[in-house]
Formats: structure tokens, sequence, C-alpha cells
């Protein structure tokens, strides 16, 4: 019989793997690179969760069934590398794909013990070269990360900041507009000024950005999430795309 999935469970297990591996690396490296990785890891932001899972099933108790993957962030290529090896010597993995989509990003699906349930993660890590566009965070319900210890902060802050905005009141935000299903862009408002587009010839950027933003507002809508009609702004940078005529 077909077990269905468990996301807390699989958080869990591949929590406790990238923490020993963080612990183990910390200690083969030289003291100039030890500090900063060893902060990391005694922050617990060597690695962290985001994305549907936290939105969805952490912050909205959506059922486990109904998210379909995972997405995370490990700090260090060499960790997301390790942390596939050991994963593959346990017998986890399903099938795995490298800097897919041409930029740092592990695409993974696993296979707990005892379970026949499969879990898509995708990890994302530094790659030089990638496409920073695709780091872009769309809306401020999508801001939302999650350590291993289950604490919740937020990714990103607003470009020039917000006045009357600490970070936590940001957090509050985020956490408000992913709960009540409200759309707010957050996205630099540079992409959709056209004196800045053209004196710094970034239109083909600015283009690729503009569809990337349409494709994720199609995925949100469908969704169910809906840009606010009490009045409050449907951006926190000034960020719009054009009305379809």
């Amino acid at each position: 019989m077909s077990q269905g999935r468990n996301w807390g469970k699989c958080v869990e297990i591949v929590s406790k793997i990238l923490t020993e591996l963080s612990t183990e690396l910390s200690k083969t490296k030289g003291e100039e690179r030890r500090s900063c990785f060893c902060a990391r890891v005694d922050e617990g932001k060597m690695f962290y969760f985001f994305g549907g899972w936290v939105r969805d099933g952490v912050v909205r108790g959506i059922p486990d069934d109904d998210i379909p993957d995972l997405d995370m962030r490990i700090e260090s290529r060499e960790l997301a590398d390790k942390f596939l090896d050991t994963v593959r010597m346990c017998g986890m993995v399903k099938s795995s794909v490298r800097d897919a989509e041409g930029y740092g990003l592990l695409k993974i699906v696993l296979v707990l013990p005892g379970s026949d349930a499969v879990y898509p993660i995708d990890i994302n890590y530094p790659h030089e070269g990638a496409d920073k566009t695709k780091m872009l965070c769309d809306f401020t319900a999508n801001n939302l990360c999650m350590g291993a210890d289950g604490s919740i902060w937020t990714r990103y802050f607003p470009g020039n900041g917000i006045v009357g905005e600490s970070k936590q009141s940001w957090l509050g935000t985020c956490l408000r507009d992913a709960t009540n299903k409200t759309l707010r862009w957050m996205v630099p408002k540079f992409y959709t000024d056209d004196s800045q587009i053209k004196h710094f010839k970034l239109e083909d950027e600015a283009r690729r950005v503009m569809l990337q933003m349409e494709k994720r507002q199609t995925k949100m809508v469908l969704k169910g999430f809906e840009f606010p009609e009490d009045g409050t702004a449907s951006s926190v940078t000034g960020f719009m795309l054009p009305t379809p005529e």
C-alpha cells in the first residue's frame, strides 16, 4: 500500500544529515575560511528551507500530499555535494540532476527508509556565473524561510528598506500575506524603470525578469492568492507587471 508524504519527517532527516556534515566540514577548513563557515553552522544558517513548503505546509497547514516539492538553500557547493553523496550511499536517491536549469540547483528525488513515498527537493547553492535574476524573490508570501530548529525569518529585505519597517515587522508582513493568501510584489522597481533599463543596457535581463514574474504570478493566482483589495499597496518596491491591454 502506497504511503503519503510526510514532509516534516523528510525535513528532520535531511536536517540531521546536513548538520552532521556541516560540523565535520567545519573541522577541515583553514583558519580564515573556518571562522565564516563555523559562524554559519553555529547560527543554524548553513542551510535552510524556503518556498512553498514553508508558506503552505508550515504557515498555512496545508496537507503534505498537496505540497509538490521542497526548496532548500545550502550555503556551500561542497556541502551540497557531500549531502548528495551521503544520501546516495544510504540508498535514498531515486534521481538527481546537478546544476539544473543552468545555475546552482541540485534537483533530487528522495525516498525515505521504510517508505515508498517520493520527495522531490530543489537545492540551491552558490554557483559561479549563476543567473542572478533567477534568485529574485517575487512576493512577500514567498519570502519566508525556516531553519532546522523551526525558527522562521525572511530571506530578503526589499531594496532600500521600507519606512517604518523593522526586520521583525517585515517578518510579520510576510507571515500575514502568506496566511491571508495576499500577493504583494517585492521585486526591485529597477526592472520596470525604462530609463534605468536603457541606461544600463539591460533590456534582455529586464525582459527575462518580466517573463519569469508573469509565470510566477499566474502560478500563485492558480493557488488562490490575490492582490489586496483593502487599499494596501500591491507592491512594497514599486515593481508592477504591465497591465494587459
